[in-house]
């Protein structure tokens, strides 16, 4: 096989609910040859290996050092995507897919990525809606200027900011063009503030003790991120999602138009309101805000109905891009860290806002997890 065509060898590390859905994904893509997982539990890194005939380990410079790979997969705890990128990078590799979010601290996502670009590694993080047709279609309407000048963009989730609301937001900037944020207003809410042992777990939309994938979290967040062209955009996570909203809520409101994404479902879920009739009303369905055809086909909404692919789709389409950034040497990648890195720093700045009462200009400075340092009085006070 040549360069071009000889599947590129991948090691995933993190092997749990998500780490056990991308090494499935890979051990079926055409780009890749998995050989190796990785996990600190050696249960959980055995049994994935036996299930798709790969070795397991459960110390990653071991997994590096034998297997020299191609690329790593970084499927861990979210506040272990740091160290594991960085050790992938000084051993190498081609290529590191990391789930998001980047990081945790801020710093650490900075450090990810002057890492990988002072080695030529493309860091890919694992925010896929941008890639999807409803998100790139609304994109082109917006652009267009058929909605009119933007005034406001809003997004709903549940979960976290952090974990979630990173989703959220990577898809609303994405929306706006990716125009710089110029500040950031937010606040959070959490029941008690303990600070909790971060290995406590939570997983899902579980906070556990507090904690979610290996950091502190809240129980609800919002905030508003005022961009450079001053355009509003408003995110409401955890117990502030609206739960007659469908996960990944998103609305575009302009000045002669609208648009409504009614989550991730793969049917329709992208509708267009311009002021003209439409074929679709908004209705409350088993207590669940959807868009439906309307009685006689006379409404306010227009379907623009999208063949979206699943989520895992999108994955492996990502997961190409990727092999192919690597066998031509060079190429912008949709879910690059460069695109991810302003993300990050918009939810920080969010948190950073919440910590210190006040509004907060970009670029950031407090580069450590501000949630982290919230707690820090109530811990040494306890």
């Amino acid at each position: 096989m040549t360069e071009t065509t000889s599947k590129l060898r991948a090691v995933l590390a993190g092997c749990g609910r998500m780490g056990g859905s991308q090494a499935r994904l890979l051990a079926d893509h055409p780009d890749y040859e998995l050989v190796a997982v990785q996990d600190i539990f050696p249960e959980a890194a055995e049994k994935l290996a036996a299930e798709l005939g790969v070795r397991p380990y459960t110390s990653l410079e071991e997994m590096l050092g034998k297997e020299k790979p191609d690329t790593v997969s970084v499927t861990s705890a979210n506040s272990s995507h740091a160290p594991i990128t960085l050790a992938a990078a000084e051993a190498g590799v081609r290529g590191i897919y990391c789930e998001k979010p980047i990081a945790v601290h801020l710093a650490d996502a900075r450090a990810m990525h002057e890492a990988c670009q002072r080695r030529g590694i493309p860091l890919i993080i694992n925010h896929q809606r941008r890639t999807g047709p409803d998100l790139l279609e609304a994109r082109r309407l917006v652009e267009s200027g058929a909605l009119g000048e933007i005034r406001l963009m809003r997004g709903d989730c549940a979960g976290d900011l952090l974990s979630d609301g990173t989703h959220l937001i990577d898809s609303l900037l994405f929306l706006a063009g990716e125009v710089p944020v110029k500040t950031a207003w937010g606040t959070v809410y959490r029941s008690h503030w303990k600070a909790p042992d971060a290995s406590a777990g939570g997983t899902g939309f579980d906070v556990g003790e507090g904690t979610r994938f290996g950091h502190v979290v809240e129980e609800a967040a919002t905030g508003v991120l005022f961009l450079e062209n001053q355009l509003r955009i408003e995110v409401y996570c955890g117990q502030l999602h609206d739960r007659r909203r469908a996960y990944h809520d998103l609305e575009i409101i302009g000045t002669r138009g609208r648009l409504w994404r009614t989550g991730d479902k793969t049917g329709e879920n992208l509708f267009l309101d311009d002021g003209e009739p439409g074929d679709h009303e908004a209705a409350v369905v088993e207590g669940q805000y959807r868009c439906v055809p309307a009685a006689e086909g006379r409404g306010r909404w227009k379907s623009l109905f999208l063949e979206r692919p699943a989520p895992r789709q999108l994955i492996a389409d990502a997961y190409a891009a990727l092999a192919k950034i690597i066998r031509e040497g060079g190429g912008d990648h949709p879910m690059s860290s460069a695109h991810a890195l302003p993300v990050h720093e918009a939810l920080s700045a969010l948190y950073e806002s919440a910590r210190i009462r006040s509004m907060v200009t970009l670029p950031l400075t407090q580069d450590r997890f501000p949630l982290d340092l919230m707690l820090e009085p109530a811990a040494s006070a306890g």
